[in-house]
């Protein structure tokens, strides 16, 4: 399968000044469906943090490249950010498992956090109609 985002013009622009990096956009349209079809068990945390993770990353690094090739640097480079944040994340993790259940904790605080602040703005009755805060104690990857 092959990337076909923006013009010719454009790939060629960007092999130009980019050498490697229409192969290696290639290798990712080639990997990402393995990965997201994986059939490995996801046995602990540290295999469904990264798989999420993984998943997460490839979607944003497929939404840079459609806002960049229609001349959206801004919206890509907003993106690019928290892409990079999640690579580096999956990347620690993948190195380090046992640091998952931490990682996992952690946004546990990040939504109880959320949910405080929600309740400041809106009554219980309002917060009940979004599932997520009716059930901020589950997290599910």
């Amino acid at each position: 399968m092959q990337a076909n985002i923006g013009s010719e013009q454009q790939w060629q622009e960007i092999e130009l000044r980019r050498p490697g990096m229409i192969d290696a956009l290639n290798k990712l349209t080639d990997l990402a469906p393995r990965i997201q079809q994986t059939q490995k068990a996801l046995n602990d945390t540290a295999d469904k943090i990264i798989f999420a993770l993984s998943n997460q990353c490839i979607e944003e690094c497929w939404e840079v490249l459609l806002l960049a090739a229609n001349q959206y640097a801004f919206g890509a480079t907003k993106l690019l950010r928290s892409l990079y944040e999640r690579v580096v994340t999956t990347l620690y993790l993948g190195k380090y498992p046992e640091k998952s259940e931490r990682f996992e904790e952690y946004g546990a605080i990040q939504d109880h956090r959320l949910l405080q602040h929600s309740k400041k703005l809106y009554s219980d009755d309002q917060l009940q109609t979004f599932n997520y805060f009716a059930h901020s104690n589950s997290r599910s990857l």
